[in-house]
């Protein structure tokens, strides 16, 4: 990488006063300085060396010279009708301190490209990488990739804004998927093109970015933000050097799981909770080609025994797309998980489902479904939906190989509390409290509770279950009501007590309670 004019300008408007003349060629290499204050001399094969006149005289000698092109006039003040000159630097200083002072320029450039190399070529992590690049930028950088996740980004100078998508979700302008201006606009010129200039987000800021090569199928976007001052000509070679080296490190890091790029990124992003606004989910989606329908669905499928291996996942995903209405498939977290979104009429039906569990018993696999969730998606909740129908359907319904979360939705409460640590937290209290007696004269009433809740209340068939009289019986749930605090003629205590005691046997796989 070499140095361009626009570059040197950059540099060398920090110490004096200058402008570009009629000779500036913003991509001009500049690659070193020529201090002629009297006379011009040099050949062809100096094209692209800076040569530092301090005459109008000298200028006029150079009209024809290729080298022309790398010409800064030095004066004190500026000649009448000079228009030859790259570059006019309005100084008293001698021209060999000035021919010094660009040499410095052109060196802290070379050095700069040299280290930014360096760092990739070492290992650097794109986040090092990116600081590296604001040292010399000044403005806050952000690498993105197609859908505008964010791979890494300036973390000494950030800008608080949230891209294209608002902070406040139920801002009018952004109630439907894609209509942040700009963001579309922006995405699909980085989809043709390999750099935007000027670019202005929806909240005024302006920025400039480059995008890298193709890498499996995506790419990278390096933004420079403007903030600190204004994106020059200069940083846009700067920028795009930084985006070169960007692609290599992604070329050689990003892998498959959490490091991935594209839609499987963003899906991954929206499973672990890291984009919840589901307005910028859809549009994210819609940036990478998948849009959002009226209805959406996630089914996680796994291995009955063992994991499933990469090279089998790619044939499932290819099998499943083929035969069933499965917009993507991924591999998250050692399983494969489908995502579908569609219309009312135009999902699984009842006729795919039964197909679909057939081709998983086949496969030796099982798989949850999670509840059919209208837009905007919560993407997050479904995922995890999905998980616990897995969870669940293996421990209450084991011969089955594809379980709907509406199907286990009363056990669910039991797998957060198991999950949590604290599985007391679904019971009902009685039962606790009567557990406390046991050692005690009262232990039976422990027995009486379940027998009754077994029965749905039924007290003369809990009287012959416990081989006692209804008299007995009746004294012992008057001991249970004043200790407990509890109306056991209350059918809605009775369904509590019967559902805590089911998910405790749910919960320590010991059938179904009773």
């Amino acid at each position: 990488m070499q140095t361009t004019m626009a570059m040197l300008f950059d540099g060398i408007k920090e110490r004096y006063a200058c402008e570009k003349g009629a000779c500036y060629v913003a991509d001009m290499p500049v690659s070193s300085v020529g201090c002629h204050p009297s006379s011009i001399c040099g050949s062809a094969e100096e094209f692209g060396a800076l040569h530092v006149v301090s005459s109008e005289e000298t200028l006029r000698g150079m009209r024809d010279a290729p080298q022309s092109h790398g010409t800064i006039l030095v004066s004190p003040v500026r000649p009448p009708h000079v228009s030859l000159y790259a570059l006019h630097i309005v100084t008293a200083d001698p021209i060999e301190e000035v021919a010094s002072a660009i040499e410095v320029v052109l060196y802290r450039y070379r050095l700069w490209f040299h280290d930014v190399a360096n760092a990739v070529l070492t290992g650097a992590s794109l986040d090092a990488l990116v600081e590296h690049a604001h040292s010399l930028l000044g403005n806050p950088i952000i690498v993105l990739d197609r859908a505008l996740r964010v791979a890494a980004r300036t973390k000494s100078d950030t800008m608080n804004d949230d891209m294209w998508n608002p902070l406040d979700h139920h801002s009018e302008m952004f109630m439907k998927p894609m209509e942040a201006p700009g963001f579309a606009e922006f995405l699909s010129i980085m989809s043709q093109a390999h750099a935007v200039s000027d670019f202005r987000m929806f909240n005024g800021v302006q920025l400039a970015a480059c995008r890298t090569y193709e890498i499996e199928g995506d790419f990278l976007v390096v933004c420079l933000v403007q903030k600190n001052r204004p994106i020059t000509d200069g940083d846009w070679g700067l920028l795009a050097f930084v985006a070169e080296m960007v692609g290599i490190v992604a070329k050689t890091s990003v892998s498959l799981g959490e490091e991935e790029i594209g839609l499987n990124g963003l899906l991954i992003d929206g499973f672990t909770g890291r984009i919840t606004n589901p307005i910028e989910l859809a549009n994210r989606f819609g940036a990478v080609g998948l849009k959002i329908k009226e209805f959406n669905r996630i089914i996680v499928v796994t291995a009955l025994t063992g994991s499933l291996n990469e090279r089998r996942v790619h044939r499932l995903i290819k099998d499943i797309k083929v035969n069933y209405p499965i917009d993507h498939g991924l591999v998250f977290n050692g399983d494969l998980v489908l995502f579908s979104t569609y219309e009312d009429k135009h999902g699984m039906n009842g006729s795919d489902y039964r197909k679909f569990e057939r081709f998983l018993a086949q496969q030796g696999l099982v798989a949850g479904v999670s509840e059919e969730s209208p837009s905007p998606i919560q993407l997050q909740e479904m995922y995890q939906c999905a998980c616990y129908a897995v969870r669940i359907g293996q421990k209450a319904f084991p011969d089955t190989p594809l379980v709907f979360f509406d199907d286990c939705r009363d056990r669910y409460l039991a797998e957060i509390c198991a999950e949590e640590g604290n599985p007391d937290l679904f019971m009902h209290p009685a039962i606790a409290k009567l557990r406390a007696l046991q050692g005690t004269g009262k232990a039976p009433l422990s027995d009486v509770l379940r027998s009754l809740a077994r029965n749905w209340g039924n007290r003369t068939q809990t009287a012959r279950d416990l081989y006692i009289q209804r008299n007995t019986l009746r004294t012992r749930i008057r001991e249970i009501e004043s200790f407990c605090g509890v109306d056991l003629s209350d059918a809605k205590e009775i369904s509590h007590i019967r559902r805590s005691y089911a998910l405790e046997a749910y919960v320590l796989k010991s059938g179904d309670g009773f």
